[in-house]
């Protein structure tokens, strides 16, 4: 793959990797913990397929990129986010005339999920996306308790606590916890249950998993969706860090149905008869779905995760020829709509 390598935040000596750079659209990806540049194999794939529709593909170097994660968290993610779009809204001159029709697409992969959540939430530049795709949103909370058990991840998450207690949330925790250093504060947040990171565990109940997509607001009665553009969530069947017992596809599933709004009320949830299945009348083109199954692709415009898909057998990753064409059909429902 070839491109550019430039700083978008001289004074925090931020960068980025773009290829494709004098394409008008822009894809922006981002990894998960210890991923940096290139780390996943489907990028290179992912930038061909972008450019055929007029889209550069931009890795972006985090603080928290590598093995940085465990000293800094998504509100600093978010940050320097919000650098890099400041830098492509210069760039692209993004209020001209020419550059009106322009998209930008933010993609997450694993905890990178995270940060594309929490940033539809606290992003300053969120306006200029066009849409959100999460791939492996998975919970590093259930893997810690599958990896580790419950019993050694329980002390940890103690010594961390009482590391906070003190005062002392900045300091790292113990070598043995993390292949990374890591602070107390972000060991909790990434392990402990309703820590920040604490986003797409399968125990989490209806009201705390709707508030991941939504902004339900019981108190005031009003509930609505965080932005306007579409979220889409692909999930891998074969996903290694998902625990044996857990059912990827109901929770996948599930996850689309917590976010439709009609289905809340200042009462809570209410699950509804809502059709997921495609159809010719919705937005999206399904017949470019060839690789991928159909009856693995579940549609609802109505949810603010308009499209759900589980590529059979994939590993979190997505390492596998045939899974990496699945994935990118569907990454084009996306870029298809929003061009209409």
């Amino acid at each position: 793959m070839f491109g550019e390598l430039v700083l978008y935040n001289k004074n925090k000596r931020l960068s980025l990797f773009e290829s494709n750079p004098s394409l008008p659209n822009k894809f922006v990806f981002i990894g998960g913990l210890t991923d940096g540049l290139m780390a996943l194999p489907y990028l290179e794939l992912l930038s061909k397929t972008l450019s055929q529709y007029n889209y550069s593909l931009i890795q972006p170097v985090l603080s928290s990129s590598y093995l940085g994660y465990g000293k800094v968290n998504l509100k600093n993610d978010v940050e320097e986010l919000d650098d890099l779009f400041f830098y492509l809204i210069k760039r692209m001159n993004f209020n001209s005339e020419e550059s009106k029709s322009s998209k930008i697409i933010l993609m997450g992969h694993s905890t990178g999920a995270q940060d594309a959540m929490y940033y539809i939430k606290y992003g300053k530049y969120k306006n200029i996306l066009s849409g959100i795709i999460l791939q492996g949103a998975v919970s590093d909370r259930e893997y810690a308790i599958y990896s580790k058990g419950k019993d050694i991840l329980y002390k940890e998450i103690e010594i961390a606590k009482e590391l906070v207690k003190q005062g002392k949330g900045h300091y790292y925790m113990p070598a043995e916890v993390d292949e990374a250093p890591i602070t107390a504060y972000r060991f909790l947040s990434l392990n402990d249950i309703d820590g920040i990171d604490d986003m797409f565990s399968t125990d989490l109940s209806d009201e705390k998993l709707g508030k991941v997509f939504l902004k339900l607001d019981f108190e005031a009665g009003i509930h609505t969706k965080y932005a306007d553009f579409p979220i889409v969530l692909i999930s891998s069947e074969g996903d290694e860090y998902v625990p044996d017992n857990i059912d990827i596809i109901r929770h996948t599933k599930r996850m689309q149905e917590l976010a439709v709004l009609k289905c809340w009320s200042k009462d809570g949830y209410n699950k509804r008869d809502v059709d997921f299945q495609l159809n010719d009348s919705s937005s999206y083109s399904i017949d470019i779905l060839s690789k991928q199954k159909k009856n693995n692709v579940f549609i609802n415009e109505e949810s603010a995760i308009e499209v759900a898909a589980i590529i059979p057998n994939a590993r979190h990753a997505i390492e596998e020829e045939l899974e990496q064409q699945q994935l990118m059909e569907i990454i084009l429902l996306l870029l298809k709509k929003i061009d209409k």
